[in-house]
Parts: C-alpha cells; structure tokens; sequence
C-alpha cells in the first residue's frame, strides 16, 4: 500500500490533542490531580478559571498549566481594585499588589493548612510579652494595613473573605490580647480559645459586622469579635480574686 501523502514525521491533529490531555492528566493540577495545586476549598473559591483559577493558559498552544507554577502572589487570588478580576500572571502583579499580598496573608501565614484563621490568630501571640499597649499599637497598625490590602485585593464591591486574608485574624487577636496586664500563659491561652470562638460562631454585632461589603467587611468582623473578647477578659479581671493568672 502507498505511504499516505503529507510530511511523514507530521502528527494528526487529533493525536496531539490526546497527547496533551494524557500529559495533562500526569501534570500536578492537571485534570488528574484531585487538589490543584494543594489549594484549599475556601482559597479555591476565591479564584477564577479567566486568569486566577486552577490553571491558566499558556499562549500558542492550548495547554494548562499548574496554578502552583504562576507566581506566589498571583496564587490565592489578588484581585486589581474596584474588582477587575484575578491576576493572570507574573507581569500583571505589580510591587503594590505582592506588598498587599504580604500584608494580607501576615507574610505567608494565610498559607497554611489546615485552618488559616487560627495560623494568623497565633501567630500575634507572642506580642503578649511585649505588654497591653504594644498590642494594642500592633493592633491599630494591623487594622491600616488590613483595609488598604483587603481593598487593594479585594475592592469594594465584593463580600468575599477568602480564607488566606488572615491580617484580620492578627488585627482582632491583638486588640483581645490588650485587655491583657500581663503575659500569662492562661491568659494568653483564654484570649485566643475565647477570640476563635467569636470569630467562627459570629454571634450578634460580629455576624452584622461580617455581612459588610468589601473591606469593612474582611476587617470588620474580627476587631468586633477581638473588641468583644477584650470586654469579656476586662469583666473577669473584676470579678476573679486574684485578677487574670
């Protein structure tokens, strides 16, 4: 039978496209791989497949690449302000968007797994040494920089609060932990159990403060919620004998 005709060493257009869906499949974040890119589901659901998703396109040829492969600060999800979408790669993350980025996670710490939230909580703990009022300082400091990366990320006419946005876990901890006077291990221990409390059951003013839109919201509810706890913590101060241990 006679060679078909055509360049001998050419691969049928169907045959690349399976070739590259079976090579995708091995890929981490592939379609085989059951957790992209080790994502958490709440980080997950905060990104989008147009740019900030699982994968993002490589131009020319139609192929996915990990999402683990784009660089950290695209990951989980920065957001250009007034909610233009997910950065897409390297040269859309500009100085302002990783800085943002690096406030928002508390240097990485929203990164953890499992539960983010109680990282960025105990992360600020060891702040207690330094004594009420360096809690409080850190706590307003916190609480700037939390609302200008959670808008810088984020915008305004959003109300998600991804689980890597921690510096409002590390805002409301220190304001519980300046209700402290001093550095006492069950005292420390009692601010932060009584502070994750708060943060996830959300009961009263914290729910009201977390139904806020944008960045009122992300910062909101966690300095209700580190306010609450550092009543809570002055009343029992009064009522114990010995005062707080």
């Amino acid at each position: 039978m006679a060679p078909p005709l055509g360049h001998p060493h050419r691969r049928d257009p169907a045959q690349a496209r399976r070739g590259r869906a079976r090579s995708l499949a091995l890929l981490p974040g592939g379609a085989g791989d059951p957790d992209p890119a080790g994502l958490g589901t709440g980080e997950r659901g905060a990104l989008r497949r147009d740019g900030g998703g699982d994968a993002t396109g490589q131009a020319g040829d139609g192929a996915l690449l990990p999402a683990r492969h784009r660089p950290c600060a695209a990951i989980g999800g920065p957001r250009l302000a007034g909610g233009a979408g997910p950065l897409a790669g390297a040269d859309a993350v500009s100085p302002g968007q990783g800085a943002a980025w690096l406030v928002a996670t508390l240097g990485g710490v929203g990164r953890l797994r499992p539960a983010p939230g109680s990282w960025g909580s105990a992360v600020v703990l060891p702040a207690a040494l330094l004594g009420p009022a360096a809690c409080f300082g850190l706590a307003l400091l916190l609480t700037v920089l939390g609302f200008w990366a959670a808008h810088r990320l984020l915008g305004e006419d959003t109300n998600a609060d991804p689980g890597w946005v921690v510096v409002d876990e590390g805002a409301g901890q220190l304001l519980a932990l300046a209700a402290l006077p001093e550095a006492g291990w069950i005292g420390v221990a009692l601010a932060f159990l009584l502070f994750r409390l708060f943060d996830i059951t959300k009961p009263g003013p914290v729910g009201w403060a977390d139904r806020r839109h944008g960045a009122i919201g992300v910062m909101l509810d966690d300095l209700v919620a580190g306010a609450l706890v550092a009543v809570l913590l002055l009343a029992l101060q009064v009522v114990l004998p010995g005062g707080m241990p």
